[in-house]
């Protein structure tokens, strides 16, 4: 859709403007999905690489936090610019990562030696990931989603105007980088105005790329996609959403306790929280804890309000006084 056309420009030209954030500075975790596989995620991605590199590189996907740690300090030590994590599966959940994004130093112990090393961390960061894929809270407000879309049965069946579009770019780096300064030029022209959307986690990018973006009407990059329909991603906060839904409608204005939430989720069959076991007392603990960190949270216009502490929850919506 458009909007994920605009993000893919603005991926484009980010590395482009480097220099104007200040090389320093951080830049969005960039994910490309797609709702169903074999569409071109990594080809993607790779595509913008030859562009600024003129070459292509992708990492495996990575099976836990220590592993990613040694894969960063190595690529920080050889001095890569670009990571990306190609096909992740399941539930992606990874403290070296969330990291790694916003950090602007990375500081790790080099194998081999006792020996503590800190680096300048200009890495820039993605990965592509499988229908279903889903990862937490910390992980999707770093974001900046590409969602590849496709109708048809059979993806081999499709025809392009360029059938090997990486050999297409490479032949015209020169051409497509000064397009990219011509974005620039013009942003310049019209005295550097600030992107109109904030973006707190990554200020400088939001300022000049959104900047530059919105100058030359491709879009707004800052703009958060939310999608109820969405297959994956944070899981946690979209079921939370759904749930805040399903309450009010059951129970109105009515104080309810926890219990009774756990019941709901039970009923429901939309597998909500699937990964609860709400059976047991160790799933309705976790489902508490959840529920409390969303406390006045206002999630589709409705937040929920707890009291009494162990004992019973309410909610209630931003618009007016109406408890539920």
């Amino acid at each position: 859709d458009e909007q994920a056309k605009t993000n893919t420009i603005a991926k484009l030209l980010t590395p482009f403007c480097k220099g104007l954030m200040g090389w320093g500075s951080k830049v969005p975790f960039w994910l490309f999905g797609a709702n169903r596989e074999r569409i071109g995620k990594d080809y993607l991605c790779e595509l913008i690489q030859i562009v600024h590199e003129g070459r292509a590189s992708s990492h495996p996907a990575f099976e836990s936090d220590e592993e990613l740690r040694k894969k960063i300090t190595s690529a920080l030590r050889s001095g890569a610019r670009r990571m990306h994590f190609g096909n992740m599966r399941g539930y992606v959940n990874s403290k070296a990562l969330e990291q790694a994004i916003t950090s602007k130093y990375w500081e790790d112990r080099i194998l081999g030696v006792n020996e503590n090393r800190v680096f300048p961390n200009e890495i820039e960061f993605s990965m592509s990931a499988n229908v279903g894929a889903s990862w937490p809270a910390d992980l999707d407000l770093r974001m900046v989603k590409i969602t590849l879309f496709l109708s048809g049965e059979n993806p081999n069946a499709r025809q392009f105007k360029h059938a090997d579009l990486h050999k297409w770019a490479k032949e015209r780096r020169g051409g497509i980088l000064s397009a990219l300064a011509s974005l620039v030029d013009r942003w310049d022209q019209e005295g550097r105005p600030d992107g109109p959307t904030p973006f707190a986690s990554f200020p400088e990018w939001g300022k000049v790329v959104g900047g530059i973006m919105t100058v030359n009407q491709l879009g707004d990059p800052c703009i958060p996609i939310d999608r109820d329909d969405e297959d994956g991603g944070d899981e946690m906060t979209q079921d939370m959403k759904t749930l805040f839904r399903l309450v009010n409608n059951a129970f109105s204005n009515d104080w309810i306790t926890k219990q009774q939430i756990y019941s709901l989720v039970d009923q429901e069959e939309a597998d909500l929280f699937s990964w609860i076991n709400l059976s047991e007392r160790r799933g309705q603990t976790t489902l508490g804890k959840a529920l409390s960190r969303f406390n006045k949270r206002d999630l589709g216009g409705i937040a929920q309000k707890i009291t009494g502490g162990k004992g019973t929850a309410q909610g209630s919506t931003r618009q007016n006084t109406t408890r539920r």
